[in-house]
């Protein structure tokens, strides 16, 4: 061995000494180390022993390691019980325990770091898109990071005092909200606002509304987060970008989208409104990215980004089942399931809100009543685990309209009243709640009892 490997061996020795010697050491250990963090072979397979008789609530010594290494024929591999011998005779104290853990953990990042560079190397040498190497070269370098991310656990008497003191300052605040607006009281009281970390799941079928209720709850949010320099981003995957800002021209200023979309003769007073409208809207910042078949790993690298540049508060992305996974050898069914994992994961990491647009499948059309489920969900059954919100856009009138083909329905706030329905709610009430939808403008109002 050179002089290196000596040393790190001695770490690794004095580690599964303490292992072997003392119960509570041992425990320790396995909170953090794993067997590939053992680079001697004999040391790995000396640990993987240990982790085998822990897991079969057996004790471990020197016999009981001996007797599950010749069971597996490998006690003559390591250099019999002499060597289980030797590393019991090295044991001193726990004292340094943590630094020798603290030193394996440094080779391992450093070997894991060197593997990723050496991937990223292999793919510039390759014919691949640039785009799609960053976005895997920055995948590789978050997990490197992540791979010890992880807090020591403590006793709830150490944070139950900033948890009251949070307390303290909602019953305090004249703020009735603790996270960002949608806009619709009637939703803000039974959530609070849109929660940070939380992944929220808005669904309806085609052509009910979800679309412009989620650009209602990214406009409402932006004049919200204006005044503190903090920002909006929206992902319409389905969407080019000035389709969109027509449509947040029409909800803002109250236009007729159709007379934005087509060729009619606006009048002095529409330019008025619309110059208005357009600096109103300047003011907001909401960002948008319509980059089309966007793969999940691409949207994480562009989010992560801009929270660092434009302190992003809220995420809107339109729609789930347009994001594409990391591999092409997925079934639909696991590749949406990773997508969702990954948003909520996401959302946790930035602790902001991200709103994911669904789909609903076609079941809903088939049953008498219409009002969706979540079983009604695309892929439901990992979407349903992961969010911490899910709401379902439904409004009687689109099938009335649709079974009659009512051309002159008189416009008043019945006849366009849409419901918000809340199926899952992980830290809150479940419930629908009422709002008005405006057709020709896009736009979502507050129901008026």
């Amino acid at each position: 061995m050179t002089e290196n490997q000596d040393h790190i061996n001695e770490v690794e020795v004095n580690i599964l000494s303490a292992m072997i010697q003392s119960q509570r050491a041992c425990e320790t250990v396995l909170e953090i180390l794993k067997d590939d963090d053992f680079t001697i072979k004999d040391n790995q397979l000396i640990f993987n022993t240990i982790v085998d008789l822990v897991k079969n609530n057996v004790g471990v010594d020197i016999a009981t390691i001996s007797d599950a290494l010749i069971k597996k024929s490998l006690l003559n591999k390591i250099g019999g019980v002499s060597y289980l011998t030797n590393i019991i005779a090295n044991y001193v104290s726990d004292v340094n325990l943590k630094e020798h853990i603290n030193i394996l953990i440094e080779r391992t990042t450093k070997r894991q770091l060197s593997q990723a560079l050496k991937k990223i190397n292999q793919d510039l040498q390759g014919d691949k898109k640039i785009g799609d190497i960053l976005s895997a070269a920055e995948k590789e370098i978050i997990e490197v990071s992540q791979e010890r991310n992880s807090e020591e656990l403590k006793p709830i008497a150490s944070t139950i005092d900033d948890v009251v003191e949070k307390i303290e300052k909602l019953q305090k605040s004249n703020q009735a909200l603790t996270g960002v607006t949608s806009g619709i009281n009637n939703l803000d009281a039974l959530t609070s606002g849109f929660q940070a970390g939380d992944f929220i799941i808005l669904a309806a079928r085609p052509s009910m509304g979800k679309t412009a209720l989620a650009l209602n709850f990214a406009l409402n949010a932006a004049e919200s987060l204006n005044s503190l320099n903090q920002a909006v981003l929206v992902f319409s995957l389905e969407m080019p970008k000035d389709q969109l800002i027509t449509r947040m021209i029409s909800c803002q200023g109250n236009f007729d989208a159709h007379k934005l979309r087509n060729k009619f003769k606006l009048t002095h007073d529409d330019w008025r409104r619309l110059s208005t409208t357009a600096e109103q809207l300047k003011q907001k910042t909401i960002i948008i990215d319509d980059t089309p078949g966007l793969r999940i790993l691409e949207l994480q690298s562009k989010v992560r980004k801009l929270v660092r540049e434009y302190d992003i508060k809220l995420v809107v992305i339109d729609y789930l089942q347009l994001l594409t996974g990391s591999s092409s050898s997925e079934s639909r069914q696991q590749e949406v399931s990773n997508i969702s994992r990954s948003l909520k994961i996401l959302a946790r990491e930035l602790n902001i809100p991200i709103i994911c647009l669904s789909q609903l499948s076609r079941l809903v059309e088939r049953r008498e009543e219409k009002r969706p489920l979540m079983s009604d969900l695309r892929e439901s059954g990992a979407i349903e685990q992961d969010a911490d919100l899910i709401m379902f856009l439904y409004r009687d009138d689109y099938y009335k309209e649709k079974n009659t083909e009512l051309e002159n329905a008189k416009e008043t706030q019945d006849n366009h009243i849409a419901e918000i329905i809340i199926s899952k709610h992980r830290n809150g009430p479940t419930g629908k709640v009422f709002t008005v939808f405006i057709p020709k403008w896009g736009k979502f109002e507050n129901y008026q009892n």
